[in-house]
């Protein structure tokens, strides 16, 4: 593998042109080749994207007549390889829901077979083979087509267009893609025909297939994540990919451009006009980090909220996990671990470990700094958790006293000890500086909620001291 990638690296550098085949391989390539800067603009000089096409004298519009028995039937067909970027387990589990669902009858053609165990039902009917000329009538009978790349742990599915995606289009077919940021590139959001699911998740695949037949599922409750931003030109693209990354489909991101200098609100302008039905981009005057989780607090349509720093990045599954959490303890607010990174990639932690507490419980444990964090992240709340409550501003460290008066109009609070948030390290942030004016700031924060807790929560007293 080594060797590989060095005759990649000299080829690169020596090639008169270079051509990929999306626009996500083409960064990705310059990226990983070309450290230096110079070398990657002189690189990408030589690039060029190249989409692929399907063989449009086997694969065009055309109609085949059903046999009799499927005609009232709305089909959903998926073919391909068992390559594990594909996310054959996840198409599998996604039909298991639906087994029961006598309206809907599955295709699944291709050599399904080793650790992908086949979903015996009278709706799925499995083909090992067929010839391009065959496999073309089979797509023509479907009402929807399934064209991934479904999994979402490896980072390749992202940042290319499986080849059945080009096949389906040129068919005219309707088809589900993951939302992988490659798709993205050449099938919009807003295109008739076009449903996008976020990767690795079964459910989501499931939800949208009843979506598409007409059938009712289960609703998915609507996650508001807000991200101040404040000149990281040089991450917030990253923190951005993270979230749209999820694989969890309801999702509002809400970027607050908090008077950036540097560029980053240009940036945050181009991803909401990219998706404009995901994604809302706001423009304030530099107010601070609480005066942008407030705005976003305002703005959100949510059910729930969470908050993402616009230097930090998540994994593809945050926020799965902790709504997850939430539903199974019937919780109000949930939280998790995170990890400190100086590079722009993690690699989440999974201990199994969950604690469900009561609100005195919780408000004890994030005194005495056990589990729960203090800080804004790392969180799943219900919207109604702020009714009342909002971060201080134009002081430091508002977080402090804010989330326990979040905690204290809560019911239950549980805690994973999934460590699913990169918490970015990078020189002068305020983890990073010494004794200054913020520290004694620290100082009144945690003062104010000392005296806050006694007049509230009496028993819990020593903690609080304890915090101070």
């Amino acid at each position: 593998a080594k060797l590989a990638r060095h005759v990649d690296k000299v080829t690169m550098k020596y090639a008169d042109r270079i051509i990929t085949d999306t626009r996500a391989d083409k960064e990705y390539f310059a990226d990983e080749f070309c450290p230096d800067a110079y070398e990657k603009r002189q690189v990408l000089d030589k690039m060029e994207v190249l989409y692929l096409e399907a063989d449009k004298s086997i694969y065009y519009p055309m109609n085949r007549e059903r046999a009799d028995e499927l005609k009232d039937k709305y089909i959903c067909l998926y073919f391909g390889s068992i390559l594990p970027l594909q996310g054959v387990d996840v198409v599998l589990e996604a039909v298991d829901k639906l087994r029961e669902y006598d309206k809907l009858y599955f295709y699944i053609i291709g050599p399904v077979s080793g650790k992908y165990e086949k979903i015996t039902a009278k709706n799925v009917e499995y083909i090992e083979w067929l010839p391009q000329e065959e496999l073309a009538r089979y797509i023509a009978m479907a009402d929807i087509c399934l064209a991934g790349h479904f999994n979402g742990h490896i980072d390749k599915a992202r940042r290319t267009i499986p080849g059945k995606a080009y096949i389906y289009r040129a068919m005219g077919k309707s088809m589900i893609a993951g939302d992988g940021s490659a798709n993205h590139e050449l099938y919009k959001a807003h295109e008739e025909g076009i449903h996008y699911v976020p990767m690795s998740n079964s459910d989501a695949l499931a939800e949208c297939i009843l979506e598409c037949a007409g059938l009712e599922g289960k609703k998915q409750d609507k996650i508001s994540v807000i991200v101040p931003v404040y000149n990281t030109k040089d991450y917030i693209a990253d923190c951005i990919e993270s979230i749209l990354g999820q694989n969890y489909d309801n999702l509002e991101l809400i970027l607050i451009d908090d008077g950036s200098t540097d560029g980053s609100g240009d940036i945050c302008d181009a991803y909401a006009e990219q998706y404009s039905r995901r994604i809302k981009a706001i423009h304030t005057s530099n107010r601070g980090p609480s005066a942008a989780r407030n705005t976003g607090i305002t703005m959100a349509d949510g059910e729930y909220l969470m908050f993402v720093d616009g230097d930090d990045i998540i994994s593809f599954d945050h926020v799965y996990r902790l709504y997850r959490l939430v539903e199974k303890y019937d919780a109000d607010m949930s939280a998790c671990g995170y990890i400190e990174t100086s590079s722009r990639s993690f690699i989440p932690q999974y201990s199994g470990e969950e604690i469900c507490f009561d609100k005195i419980q919780a408000l004890e444990d994030i005194l005495y700094q056990k589990h729960i964090n203090s800080g804004p992240v790392c969180k799943l709340y219900k919207k109604s958790l702020f009714d009342n409550v909002r971060f201080p501003e134009e002081t430091f460290y508002e977080d402090t006293i804010a989330i326990p008066k979040v905690i204290h109009n809560a019911g239950k609070v549980v805690w994973s000890g999934d460590v699913t948030y990169g918490y970015y390290m990078r020189e002068g942030s305020t983890m990073r500086s010494g004794y200054s004016e913020r520290t004694y700031q620290y100082v009144k924060v945690t003062d104010e909620l000392m005296n806050w807790v006694d007049a509230n929560y009496p028993e819990l007293k020593r903690a609080a001291v304890s915090r101070f």
